[in-house]
């Protein structure tokens, strides 16, 4: 995105009231421990870096949406 990233995205996003219990993965290529602190307090519910195996994606989504087994 040319004028924002993901995150700004999410913070816009939960500005509105109806779209603050949406779950919110970040997928990303940013790996500095800053950003994902920034993103994980801003309420992402997880933070994945880019390249992440197709299988993993599909785990991580499971445990966003289903809890952790």
């Amino acid at each position: 995105m040319p004028n924002m990233d993901g995150l700004d995205l999410f913070k816009e996003l939960t500005k509105y009231r109806k779209l603050r219990d949406i779950l919110f993965l970040l997928i990303t290529a940013e790996k500095k421990r800053g950003k994902v602190v920034e993103a994980v307090a801003a309420g992402i519910k997880e933070y994945i870096v880019k390249s992440v195996k197709p299988e993993s994606l599909g785990n991580k989504i499971k445990e966003v949406v289903f809890g952790a087994a």
